[in-house]
């Protein structure tokens, strides 16, 4: 984890986005708190001397069972009502990142891809689904307005 902040991507992205939680330090601090008193943490820091697969296991198991850090997080859900939708989607993705991350790597520069495109006849098959899909709800919301 302490190897985390310092990739090269994670810099680039964090000031690209001026990604920033100064308005939400108390959330920040109930987070960890949490985590500080959940047994998968205490039975992480009493297990001696960890390596890269140890912290990342962690962080897929926190990110995995993440009730942990929803009951603070939901405080979103009243800013903004696409955060419910949203937030297990995210969530999955992080996972996915995550999980295709090695020791080795220095960047996340090649993420893996949301959708399994092998074997497929038409690789476009999800992007051209959602398409119409969209156009289909787009569609039914014009119609039952009038």
């Amino acid at each position: 984890m302490q190897n985390l902040p310092k990739t090269g991507i994670i810099k680039k992205r964090k000031n690209e986005y001026k990604i920033n939680w100064i308005d939400h330090e108390e959330i920040i601090r109930r987070c960890y708190n949490d985590l500080r008193a959940n047994d998968l943490y205490i039975n992480y820091m009493t297990a001696g001397k960890q390596n890269f697969e140890d912290d990342k296991q962690l962080i897929l198991k926190v990110l995995l069972t993440y009730s942990l850090i929803m009951n603070h997080l939901n405080i979103f859900t009243r800013k903004s009502v696409y955060w419910a939708n949203d937030i297990d989607l995210a969530n999955y993705c992080v996972v996915r990142i995550i999980s295709s991350i090695n020791a080795q790597d220095d960047s996340l520069a090649k993420l893996p891809t949301l959708y399994n495109t092998e074997g497929k006849d038409d690789p476009d098959e999800d992007k051209n689904y959602m398409i119409r899909l969209f156009i289909k709800l787009f569609y039914i919301a014009k119609a039952t307005k009038n």
